[in-house]
């Protein structure tokens, strides 16, 4: 993560990312936690071109979603 680094911190990239990632995997993630890991597990496998298999465990967060209805409409 470049901006929005830090805990309740989002921005306009971790937004897009989140909308992406859920369009493309089906997976709902939320902008203070979840978000955050997979977009950092992301540019990690990319920047570091792991192979093989990868596990990233999601927790949930979902539920936060409910407090950023205006980011995602964007």
């Amino acid at each position: 993560l470049h901006k929005g680094d830090g805990f309740g911190k989002v921005n306009k990239q971790l937004f897009r990312f989140m909308t992406d990632f859920a369009r493309k995997e089906g997976i709902l993630t939320d902008p203070i936690y979840s978000g955050k890991l997979f977009m950092k597990a992301k540019h990690l496998i990319c920047s570091k071109e792991l192979k093989g298999k990868i596990l990233v465990i999601h927790s949930g967060g979902a539920i936060t979603l409910a407090g950023f209805q205006d980011q995602l409409k964007k």
